[in-house]
């Protein structure tokens, strides 16, 4: 398989979550989100991402050398992505930030689902 599609969607999810989080905020009337402390937030982002990146590489090239079809191998990598972003952000922030959650579990799933999964 294609390790780009590893880094597209790991790029992908952190650097455009931060802006469809700050819409939810749009939508309940507080502007102030994580793109005004950008930078921040990506450094952030990539710290506490790492970990889930690297059992997700793992992964990623287990579905390689058994020769997983393409399809169910990205139904899985999407799912697995999907788990550690929930078990990440709840570990380090508590349920109570459910918006934050949704914003890189949509952009994940977004992501992984566009990007081309090749041999």
């Amino acid at each position: 398989m294609d390790w780009s599609y590893l880094f597209k969607h790991w790029i992908g999810t952190i650097f455009i979550s931060p802006f469809v989080f700050d819409l939810f905020y749009v939508f309940n009337q507080n502007i102030n989100g994580l793109v005004d402390v950008y930078p921040i937030t990506i450094i952030f982002s990539l710290i506490f991402s790492t970990p889930t990146h690297v059992i997700y590489g793992f992964l990623y090239y287990f579905l390689e050398k058994k020769n997983v079809n393409l399809k169910l191998s990205k139904i899985i990598l999407v799912l697995f992505y999907a788990f550690g972003i929930i078990i990440s952000f709840t570990l380090i922030y508590g349920i109570n930030e459910i918006e934050l959650i949704s914003a890189y579990l949509f952009t994940s799933i977004f992501f992984g689902l566009s990007f081309k999964l090749k041999r």
